[in-house]
């Protein structure tokens, strides 16, 4: 059964390592996660709420949703967005079709249609 099993390298996870870690080394670890996943945002600030998400659930805060961690990492102004992060798929601006009208067959689809 796959929870019998240790998924991780019980190794790295000493914990006298841990604590000769500077603030910097970890911000440097992280900056190279962070990296990784560039290439899957199309809008900066999708990178933005990506590292405010990210610091935020490694953060000490005490509700990590995205309120708390917008008005810690970001802004009150950004709580929205951020939430909006979380919540809407960012494929990239749709593309618009001015010829059809809203409730026209062209527009309706079923919930079969991928």
């Amino acid at each position: 059964m796959l929870t019998d099993t240790n998924t991780y390298n019980r190794e790295l996870l000493n914990q006298t390592e841990l604590q000769n870690i500077t603030e910097q080394q970890i911000q440097q670890e992280l900056q190279k996660y962070l990296n990784k996943y560039k290439h899957c945002f199309t809008h900066p600030h999708q990178t933005k709420y990506f590292q405010a998400t990210i610091q935020g659930h490694l953060s000490g805060l005490d509700r990590k949703t995205a309120k708390p961690i917008a008005l810690h990492f970001l802004n009150p102004t950004q709580v929205r967005g951020l939430q909006d992060f979380y919540t809407r798929p960012q494929t990239g601006p749709k593309p618009s079709n001015k010829n059809t009208k809203p409730n026209s067959p062209q527009n309706s689809q079923t919930k079969t249609d991928f």
